[in-house]
Formats: structure tokens, C-alpha cells, sequence
């Protein structure tokens, strides 16, 4: 069980809201359903000291005497994220133009091989990773993976992936405008509507 005095509560990260509805439980935490917009949430949630820690080390020490999410490379996962990206994103595959890929929270890398087997022939494939054991894994794999977090990137990326990032998130306004900036028609958008 999670100690209370190491979490907060928390309005509605999208919207702000505060009335919320119990949807799920797990590991000691609640997920919470937003009554104005819908977002599901953990409320009260780790405060962010610990929600860095758990992000850079792997180990969440407030849960179950340090619960580790460090584990290693599922190949499965390679195989089902090429099959559902090759379906996703047909189109980008079958031309011959390069692109650029960044994966945010790209752990042990399965999102990066499979998005490198897909992509035209000279793509940059990247990865961005806090997470030192998960980060050092996919690098002796000969991946790219950063250090690092989506504020930190400075330049522009054609796709950028997420999967299961947004619960890491302490602050998702923020982070959407960081990725809105790595992303060109982010920028271009911004310009259009200023």
C-alpha cells in the first residue's frame, strides 16, 4: 500500500475539473474519472519528487517496498507494434521519403525497432528515455535512445509516439505544448492562429 503522506490530490489534469468518479484501482492507487471531460486519472496521486524518482530510476519506493518497473525487451512487443504500425501508417512506409521518428518513453526500444524495420531507407529513428537501466539496455542494442525529457528535445520530428507515457506525466498541459514544438505542423498551427 502506498503511503499517504507521499501523494497529493489533484484537480483534473486536462480540464481542471473537481468532481470526479471512482473507476479503478490498482497497486494501492485509484483511478478517477473526470466528470466535466472524461480523462481518467490517479487521484490522489504520487507527489512529482516521487514521480521523478520512479521515472529515472524504474523503482517506485512508495509502492510495496520498491516495486521496479526495470524488467527487459519483449521481442513480442516488436512484432505486434511493426504489425499494427505497417496497417497505421501504410502510407508513409510505401513512399520513399525519408522521415524523422522520436518515441517518447521508448524504454527497452520495441517501438524504435519495429518503427527502423518499417521506415524508407536513411530515417532517423530515435528514442527519449529517463529511465537509466531501460535507456542502457536499447543503447547495447545499438538504438538510439537520449536522456532525457520531451522539454529537452530542441529539434523537429515528422512522428512522435507514446505509449504508456501519459501516466508518468505530471503535467500534461505542459508536456502537450512540448510536444506541439517538436512536431512541425505543431508550429505551423501556432503561427496560423497567433
Amino acid at each position: 500500500m502506498h503511503n499517504e503522506i507521499s501523494t497529493e490530490f489533484i484537480l483534473c489534469p486536462y480540464c481542471d475539473g473537481t468532481d470526479s468518479a471512482h473507476w479503478a484501482q490498482e497497486n494501492g492507487f485509484t483511478a478517477v474519472k473526470c466528470l466535466s471531460c472524461g480523462l481518467i486519472y490517479v487521484n490522489p496521486r504520487p507527489v512529482p519528487a516521487l514521480i521523478d524518482e520512479a521515472v529515472e530510476t524504474g523503482v517506485h519506493n512508495n509502492v510495496d517496498h520498491g516495486r521496479t518497473a526495470v524488467a527487459h525487451r519483449a521481442g513480442s512487443k516488436v512484432r505486434r507494434y511493426r504489425k499494427i504500425l505497417s496497417s497505421m501508417f501504410d502510407d508513409v512506409w510505401a513512399d520513399t521519403k525519408r522521415i524523422s521518428w522520436l518515441d517518447v518513453g521508448s524504454g527497452y526500444g520495441e517501438i524504435l525497432e519495429a518503427v527502423a524495420e518499417l521506415a524508407p531507407p536513411g530515417s532517423r529513428v530515435e528514442g527519449l528515455e529517463p529511465m537509466e537501466p531501460k535507456r542502457t539496455a536499447a543503447r547495447e542494442r545499438g538504438l538510439m535512445v537520449r536522456a532525457g525529457y520531451l522539454f529537452d528535445v530542441r529539434e523537429q520530428f515528422d512522428f512522435v509516439s507514446l505509449v504508456n507515457v501519459f501516466s508518468h506525466i505530471p503535467d500534461f498541459r505542459s508536456f502537450l505544448e512540448d510536444l506541439k514544438k517538436v512536431l512541425p505542423l505543431g508550429q505551423e498551427r501556432d503561427r496560423k492562429y497567433r
